[in-house]
């Protein structure tokens, strides 16, 4: 039972997901809402799920056209991004002995998770695109994939914060 419990709530998340990038909403929303759909997994769903939600994000996003094509090298890296965000944000919560992340506690493992998150992608679109491809990105689209999205995965976990507490209390009323 509990699996079926599990595999309907990852599937509904999956749903609302891709609810979201097909909507053709621009980056500047589309972005944060899928991080707060990452928080919110990881928190209720544990970090498995989040993680099979994050590796197939950047595969829809490159396939709906929200994702140029010429950022296609960059998928491997932002599923990687994806996996690195889920996993400190679960990891800063577990140090922290807390399931129902609120307060000083979810906001660390927000902003410890999206530098982590931040970090890697700015370092894969510097070094590793470019030692790959042997070319580097325009710089427009190597700026997309720094700083901004820091700040788009700060923007889901303020998103993911009000959703974990609705998941919460709607959770809580079932019992």
């Amino acid at each position: 039972m509990k699996n079926a419990v599990y595999i309907a709530r990852l599937g509904l998340i999956i749903a609302l997901t891709l609810v979201v990038q097909i909507a053709g909403l621009p980056q500047p929303v589309t972005g944060p809402l899928i991080n707060a759909l990452l928080f919110l997994t990881t928190t209720v769903l544990g970090l498995s799920a989040g993680l099979i939600l994050g590796s197939f994000t950047p595969l829809a996003a490159l396939i709906r056209g929200q994702l140029p094509a010429v950022l296609a090298p960059m998928i491997p890296f932002i599923i990687l991004g994806n996996a690195v965000l889920v996993f400190v944000f679960d990891m800063t919560r577990k140090m922290l002995r807390r399931r129902w992340t609120s307060g000083p506690d979810f906001w660390a493992a927000v902003i410890l998770s999206a530098a982590a998150k931040f970090l890697l992608l700015a370092a894969s679109v510097k070094w590793m695109v470019p030692l790959i491809t042997g070319h580097a990105l325009p710089a427009k689209l190597e700026l997309a994939m720094t700083f901004p999205q820091f700040l788009t995965a700060l923007s889901g976990g303020l998103i993911g914060y009000f959703l974990i507490r609705i998941w919460k209390k709607a959770e809580y009323k079932q019992q």
